[in-house]
């Protein structure tokens, strides 16, 4: 029996993108004991755009502001070592503590962002319904990945004053090359053999979480039945998740208006350690 073709494969081949797949990356800690310690890692995702070394932190957990300081200051020195550029980190909009210390230590506010999640027994879609694609023929991975990088004006690339905006732009379209290569299920919106609006999501624990989603530039009419079509879509599932930028209230507003309660909220900070450092802009 002949084995079926990756379609992604053959379409960045002919265009020249190497492909890196990979679905987990290693994290490491820098401890001071078992009560005191930062897990972090490598970001090679945003380091391909950026052009030199990056990270992140995942946690921190610490017993005293000493401690905490103590750690932020391993962490600067493990970076330099390293020769780590730049940094990020998301936390609990909650945790004041932090935010000063990494404020104390050269980190700067970028964005905060809501965690939002919508139920079967509360989410009101609307009635109108559009047809969504779910299986990626070759001819529209080329749309998808432009308007990943057209239409986004949000996120915490995007908020972030030191980095030159075609950089996140590329590392949105980044984003969906990488999530295509590696087969992340997606809903896709036809009109006119245009790709209209699109939508990468995963399914864990019977729970769906909306990953990356955009719409064709002066097509935003049809965001809000896309939208609420993948809600009506995934009405036997325990719930459906989504993290979005604040500063984003189109979006904000469409998911409330489809029945989405916010449950969380955090804040991102970025550290650039070399501001002067010279932006490989292709």
């Amino acid at each position: 029996m002949e084995k079926p073709k990756n379609t992604a494969k053959t379409f960045f081949r002919k265009i020249g993108v190497k492909m890196i797949i990979k679905d987990k990356w290693m994290s490491e800690q820098i401890k001071i004991n078992n009560d005191n310690f930062i897990t972090y890692q490598n970001t090679p995702w945003n380091s391909r755009v950026f052009g030199f070394n990056t990270n992140q932190i995942i946690n921190i957990n610490y017993d005293s502001i000493g401690n905490l300081q103590k750690l932020i200051e391993l962490f600067d020195i493990n970076n330099k070592r390293d020769k780590i550029n730049f940094t990020g980190i998301k936390i609990s909009s909650n945790e004041k503590i932090i935010k000063k210390i990494l404020q104390d230590n050269m980190f700067y506010y970028v964005q905060d962002s809501i965690l939002l999640e919508g139920k079967l027994d509360y989410l009101t879609p609307y009635k109108r319904t559009l047809k969504l694609n779910r299986k990626l023929k070759e001819k529209y991975i080329e749309q998808i990945t432009i308007i990943a990088y057209n239409s986004f004006a949000y996120g915490r690339l995007h908020s972030d004053f030191n980095i030159p905006i075609e950089i996140s732009r590329k590392r949105h379209k980044n984003w969906s090359i990488d999530m295509i290569n590696k087969d992340v299920p997606l809903f896709y919106y036809i009109l006119n053999e245009k790709v209209i609006s699109f939508m990468f999501y995963e399914i864990k624990n019977n729970a769906v979480s909306l990953i990356l989603g955009g719409s064709k530039q002066g097509y935003g009419i049809y965001s809000p039945y896309f939208w609420s079509s993948i809600v009506k879509y995934f009405d036997k599932y325990i719930k459906i998740t989504a993290n979005i930028s604040a500063s984003n209230i189109t979006i904000f507003k469409l998911y409330l208006d489809l029945g989405f309660k916010v449950t969380n909220s955090y804040s991102c900070f970025h550290k650039l350690y070399n501001k002067e450092i010279s932006w490989k802009i292709a």
